[in-house]
């Protein structure tokens, strides 16, 4: 048999300098992309570096986990240190843990769990929205943090006053942001001045309260319900360990963000086209009028659910995945050398005129009866890594922004310039909103700044 020789990725006229890839991770990819095509060479120096950006080459990306390893951080902690047990789990298992355990770890967020917690859902979503002040102009994205910080750690840990879930999620958020930092540089001594200090010192404050829940839990079980499944969890008839279960306690923390942003994201895009909220309104008492909303009306939310998605399109919060090669071996006949670290890029996925017509606008309506070909629509990645709460984040998300369309109007700010950062996610900025009785109409003021660069606005419809 007759070895096919592997091709050589292109390499850019000017390799990317990787510290600053990192500050702009998908509008560099989708450059390259534009000028070298879907396989890209984007740093020659070991470990080297490819962008991926073809569907082919994203279905090997996502189906290999044996060849290409998860890595969520930009930089390898060392094992047994905080840093390291906070992302062990089902984020960073080999192929080998990983199918053992992530199917009882995803039954906990499977539909039934939304159905059977869905009065407890709204009534703290609508408990959350009765603190809000009409005609008041409110830090969108701030906004839902909270609210889905407190969502989360009452739906799955519950037991927790209101002062200790905001300091959970406080924590989780600042150890977020400082592992999104690209300067982070492992040394052995730890100085909190430095970027790899001050990581670890709030790596030691989150796991420490991670591990007081657990230990409450172990000692009275049935406390918190997400905690009495992980720490009842048995493995190869092996009990599951402490640390693996912070690591699972952090996934689940820490992912609220990704749905606060997500959110954040369609809510922007409804300022911009507000007869879309308009008609969000007019689904929302249609299905469900002055009834309990029920799981059956969550799915009958089409407009919700393709406005969602459209945003999640233009906007994908995780807008780059990343792994890391375990060994010399190849993507759509491209060489890959052991260490390279690979990053596809659902951003430019999401935009390929073939499957997305006129891809930089915002067209919900595309997708009446559309089903992308495969790994051409990953906001929540693909393969055996794809986003173990995917199911509840669409439903919860689903509820908050039915909840509050139906008890707010809101604008964006006159003069605001909305833009985004990139932390472990895209993150919106300057995405002020005026909250106002659902009496007033929905008011177009067309933001300026960067997004006019990244989408293509036009004219209400």
């Amino acid at each position: 048999m007759i070895r096919q020789k592997l091709l050589i990725p292109p390499l850019p006229t000017e390799p990317v300098d990787m510290m600053q890839f990192w500050q702009r991770p998908f509008e560099t990819i989708e450059k390259l992309h534009e000028r070298y095509g879907p396989i890209v060479l984007m740093s020659p120096d070991e470990p080297q570096a490819i962008a991926v950006t073809s569907a082919a080459g994203a279905q090997e990306f996502f189906t290999r986990p044996d060849v290409f390893s998860l890595r969520l951080l930009k930089f390898h902690p060392p094992e047994n240190t905080p840093i390291y047990r906070l992302v062990y789990g089902l984020g960073s298992m080999d192929h080998i843990d990983h199918p053992l355990r992530r199917p009882s770890f995803v039954s906990f967020f499977r539909r039934d769990t939304v159905r059977k917690a869905l009065d407890q859902l709204t009534a703290q979503i609508d408990a959350y929205f009765d603190t809000l002040e009409l005609n008041k102009t409110y830090d969108m994205v701030t906004l839902l943090q909270h609210l889905m910080g407190n969502v989360t750690m009452n739906s799955f840990f519950s037991g927790f006053s209101d002062d200790e879930i905001y300091s959970y999620w406080k924590e989780t958020e600042l150890w977020v942001t400082r592992c999104s930092r690209f300067d982070i540089e492992v040394t052995e001594e730890i100085d909190p001045s430095t970027p790899y200090g001050a990581l670890m010192e709030i790596s030691e404050r989150v796991e420490a309260r991670y591990r007081a829940a657990i230990a409450e839990e172990r000692q009275n079980p049935g406390t918190h319900p997400l905690l009495h499944m992980l720490v009842s969890m048995v493995i190869n008839g092996q009990p599951i360990s402490d640390d693996e279960v912070v690591g699972h306690m952090n996934i689940v923390v820490s992912g609220s963000s990704s749905a606060a942003y997500a959110l954040a994201w369609a809510i922007f895009f409804l300022t911009q086209y507000p007869d879309y909220s308009a008609m969000m309104r007019e689904e929302v008492n249609r299905v469900c009028g002055d009834d309990p909303v029920t799981i059956q009306h969550l799915d009958a939310f089409d407009l919700s659910m393709r406005v969602l998605k459209e945003s999640a399109r233009l906007m994908p919060v995780a807008s780059v995945f990343i792994r890391k090669a375990l060994d010399d071996t190849s993507i759509c006949q491209y060489e890959v050398r052991k260490d390279t670290m690979l990053f596809c890029s659902a951003y430019t996925l999401h935009r390929q005129p073939s499957v997305f017509p006129e891809p930089r606008r915002f067209r919900p309506e595309r997708w009446i009866g559309l089903t992308p070909p495969p790994f051409t629509y990953i906001p929540f990645g693909a393969g055996v890594h794809q986003c173990a709460g995917m199911r509840w984040s669409q439903l919860v998300m689903r509820l908050v922004l039915s909840r509050l369309i139906q008890r707010f109007s809101f604008d964006l700010e006159p003069g605001s310039e909305v833009g985004w950062k990139q932390l472990v996610s895209v993150v919106p900025t300057g995405l002020n909103i005026r909250l106002k009785p659902p009496s007033e109409p929905f008011v177009l003021n067309r933001s300026g700044g960067v997004m006019r660069d990244l989408v293509d606005f036009d004219e209400p419809l």
